[in-house]
């Protein structure tokens, strides 16, 4: 009896253990805002039998990470979830625009409403008027949000009060419609965004940023007016990027002033090289006016007829004092040169065949 009783304890004890491990699993994965593909886990460890499904059901940590999708038996399911999540921090992802049904919609916005003060990561994709009231109230626990706007009929709005908010990704839209508290912010980043647009003064209030990411949305050649340096005292890591891969910008980096830069990513388009400028130019002056002690720079976009050791030799022999210089190059343009080369190479073989055909 006492052998079976120290038996049944030791597989309690390794169930314990494994929903600690699994929650440790989880809580990482929603800093890395991937918490949302951990969504089946718990439910999965309900289904492995009585005693373990017992468990997991009174396991709050367990149920914080949920998703409302398309799927019509999502509300059902995450209404439970919210239930069994007692009071601990949540991450939600919640799909809006066209893809849910209207009579649905609105009932998640008012089931999830009560557990706002709860929020701890929000991502919203095409956030609209159904779904606004999930900013539009106080969230104390709120660390990161990450909005999607489409051309909705959305008016401007401001987030009133989440005072831990820290990490933000906006797209273009989002970026124009929403008014975050700038200052907060250590991360920061916008997507598809038009140079012309708002992102400059949105950055002239994030001085406490560590990392910024902006994707550019440049199809063609833009010039920049600096205006104003947009001054980051604290940004460690600035990465740029064009989506387009067509498309360069001359003033960019002469904007910021980043005393404490380690890493920056750049296409070498944005440093001038498509406009007949030289690339060396753009970064030695902006190092210079940041007078930072970089670490790290990582030049992408480069045509892929730059693919040999002596192109890249170049920027390491400019810029010694930097440890570590790396490249990435247009997979479009090897294609294109694929492509000629089988076109060259069907040619031949065409005149090779009319050279047989003549004897």
């Amino acid at each position: 009896m006492r052998s079976d009783l120290a038996a049944v304890r030791a597989r309690i004890v390794e169930i314990e253990r494994l929903i600690v491990e699994l929650r440790a699993e989880q809580s990482a994965a929603q800093e890395r805002l991937d918490s949302y593909n951990m969504i089946l886990s718990p439910t999965t460890l309900t289904h492995i039998c009585s005693k373990w499904r017992a468990i997991a059901l009174v396991t709050p940590a367990l149920w914080t990470a949920i998703r409302f999708d398309h799927d019509p038996g999502s509300f059902t399911v995450c209404d439970a979830w919210l239930s069994r999540s007692g009071s601990c921090p949540l991450s939600i992802s919640v799909r809006d625009e066209c893809m849910w049904p209207p009579a649905q919609l609105p009932e998640m916005v008012t089931a999830i409403v009560p557990h706002c003060e709860r929020l701890e990561h929000l991502n919203i994709y095409g956030l609209s008027k159904l779904t606004l009231p999930l900013v539009d109230g106080p969230l104390p626990r709120l660390r990161h949000l990450d909005l999607t706007l489409f051309n909705s009929p959305l008016d401007k709005f401001t987030l009133q009060s989440a005072p831990k908010l820290r990490t933000a990704v906006l797209n273009s839209t989002a970026a124009l419609r929403v008014t975050l508290p700038w200052g907060q912010l250590t991360s920061l980043a916008l997507s598809t965004i038009d140079p012309q647009k708002e992102w400059a003064s949105i950055l002239q209030h994030t001085t406490r940023l560590v990392h910024c990411d902006l994707s550019f949305w440049v199809s063609g050649y833009t010039h920049l007016h600096t205006g104003p340096s947009i001054i980051l005292p604290s940004l460690e890591v600035l990465l740029l990027s064009n989506p387009v891969g067509v498309g360069a910008m001359k003033g960019l980096l002469a904007t910021f002033v980043v005393p404490a830069l380690l890493r920056l990513e750049i296409p070498e388009s944005f440093l001038g090289s498509d406009i007949g400028s030289d690339p060396l130019d753009s970064l030695t002056s902006f190092i210079s006016t940041s007078d930072c002690k970089i670490q790290e720079i990582l030049i992408t976009k480069r045509p892929s007829r730059l693919r040999f050791p002596e192109s890249e030799d170049v920027y390491r022999a400019a810029f010694p004092s930097v440890p570590k210089f790396s490249f990435e190059y247009n997979e479009s343009d090897d294609d294109d040169e694929s492509d000629d080369d089988d076109d060259e190479s069907d040619d031949n073989d065409d005149e090779s065949d009319d050279d047989g055909n003549s004897d």
